[in-house]
């Protein structure tokens, strides 16, 4: 998700099912979720964000319209291959790979840009993509492009953002660090944004009037036999649990499912 692997604690003497606490999300429910939007397109007034998980051999992007009042709504996503990684363990061999992928991409969404119900194109607000695997490729590669590109990590656990500076800036659940090299990293709150996620999907995508619901989040209608299975696996990769431990009381954490979280 952009995003990153979480923390996920297991125990030697496991609690029984009924003993877990989860938050009422299931691939189902968000395979469930669908817009009224066929891919690509924009909702009415809506800003776009972008975001994408590097790795050695592909990369996994999604790009999301924010509109006004709220309601979020996936437009697109896809995974990129990175060419050449096959056969090699050089941090440089590597890094280039990745940044000539990101560059064939970029040249990808500008091509095939988003577009608004009159055909106008919209470019994304942000594009957040992922250091966590290729630090220096990504950071290379947003110094090279500039906005709307920035660098972001994952942080899970206790997450502070801490004071506003001039070397750094706050926000909501996140803060960016300018780097030696000039580049500002942005440091995400995993744990608040994975779970924002869940949360958003958990909502009713459209009130009783079939107006968009704040705080929700749909999916595109997939075309012809296609469905949202993978996505909804990778969303769904980990899953916000509490639980209740003897002697110990209630204590929340992430359950792992699956490897594949990077939607």
């Amino acid at each position: 998700n952009t995003w990153d692997a979480f923390a996920c604690e297991y125990q030697n003497d496991p609690p029984l099912d009924d003993e877990i606490v989860k938050a009422g999300i299931t691939r189902q429910l968000i395979e469930s979720r669908l817009s009224g939007f066929a891919r690509g397109e924009l909702p009415p007034d809506s800003i776009i964000t972008v975001g994408i998980d590097i790795g050695k051999y592909s990369c996994h992007w999604a790009a999301m319209a924010l509109r006004e009042h709220g309601a979020g709504c996936v437009v697109q996503y896809g995974v990129i291959e990175v060419q050449g990684t096959e056969d090699t363990v050089q941090t440089e061999v590597i890094e280039r790979a990745i940044l000539r992928a990101l560059a064939s991409w970029k040249d990808d969404l500008v091509a095939h840009s988003f577009r608004d119900a009159a055909g106008d194109p919209v470019e994304p607000s942000i594009v957040l993509i992922d250091a966590g695997y290729s630090d220096d490729a990504v950071k290379e590669f947003v110094s090279r492009y500039g906005e709307p590109f920035r660098a972001t990590k994952g942080i899970g656990g206790n997450f502070r953002h801490g004071v506003e500076s001039k070397s750094r800036r706050v926000g909501n659940h996140w803060f960016a660090q300018q780097q030696p090299d000039r580049v500002w990293l942005y440091s995400l709150s995993a744990d608040h944004w994975k779970r924002a996620v869940h949360e958003r999907f958990i909502a009713e995508p459209f009130d009783e009037n079939n107006r968009p619901n704040p705080g929700s989040l749909s999916l595109f209608i997939p075309a012809g036999h296609r469905d949202h299975r993978t996505y909804s696996a990778h969303i769904l990769a980990e899953e916000w649990i509490t639980e209740f431990i003897p002697g110990k009381g209630e204590r929340s954490r992430w359950l792992a499912h699956s490897g594949n979280n990077h939607f």
